[in-house]
């Protein structure tokens, strides 16, 4: 097996993966709308705002239904990044592409589960871990095809370092709102809106500027 043909093998592969992933992704989505309140039995054609109602009634159940699908859609977007500087894959980089959705539907799950979040902490810091792991095994992922040459031969080292520190955002922010899961459930959800731009400081402040590419 010649070492082109292995290239070909591999970006075929990479396709396939890429197609997969996308499936998975619609579906999650899919799944978390499916938990807004049912309108079908036309019960709040009675009420006085409608299906608005429903929102008024429980403000807290569409914040979290947003921040479900809105954090898939950044895992997402991850899985994009990474993936859009690739060339071809291999059983390892698919192993851990196929781990960090995993543990993106593990994250559904715990949502879906405790949507009130009635159960204590651990239903929060669940949902927090899943993420945290699906980050890192993006990361991981896209640390291999750097070692093993499945990245575009055109990118240089500070691009690499540069989509590597973007990605790390995702799982830093999830790892340090688990610690809000023990404070209480509104607290934990207000901590996924404003722990990304903490996150976006730090990064910068401990890392440094990113130098600019070289020409």
């Amino acid at each position: 097996m010649t070492e082109e043909f292995k290239k070909r093998q591999g970006a075929r592969q990479l396709g396939r993966l890429k197609t997969l992933l996308d499936i998975l992704y619609a579906v999650l989505i899919i799944k978390v709308l499916d938990f807004l309140p049912m309108a079908e039995t036309m019960e709040w054609a009675d009420k006085p705002y409608g299906l608005l109602n429903y929102f008024i009634e429980d403000p807290v159940i569409l914040l979290r239904i947003f921040i479900g699908v809105g954090l898939t859609i950044i895992s997402w977007n991850q899985t994009n990044n990474l993936f859009k500087s690739l060339e071809r894959t291999d059983g390892t980089h698919a192993l851990y592409s196929i781990l960090q959705i995993i543990f993106v539907y593990l994250f559904i799950y715990f949502a879906l589960a405790d949507p009130n979040l009635e159960g204590g902490p651990s239903s929060p810091a669940l949902q927090c871990i899943c993420l945290a792991i699906s980050g890192l095994m993006g990361i991981l992922g896209w640390r291999h095809a750097g070692l093993k040459g499945l990245a575009d031969p055109d990118l240089d080292k500070v691009e690499f370092e540069r989509i590597t520190r973007n990605n790390m955002k995702e799982p830093l922010t999830a790892l340090l709102n688990t610690t809000l899961a023990f404070v209480g459930p509104t607290v934990w959800t207000i901590g996924w809106l404003v722990w990304p731009f903490l996150v976006n400081f730090l990064i910068k402040r401990i890392k440094g500027p990113i130098p600019a590419r070289e020409k």
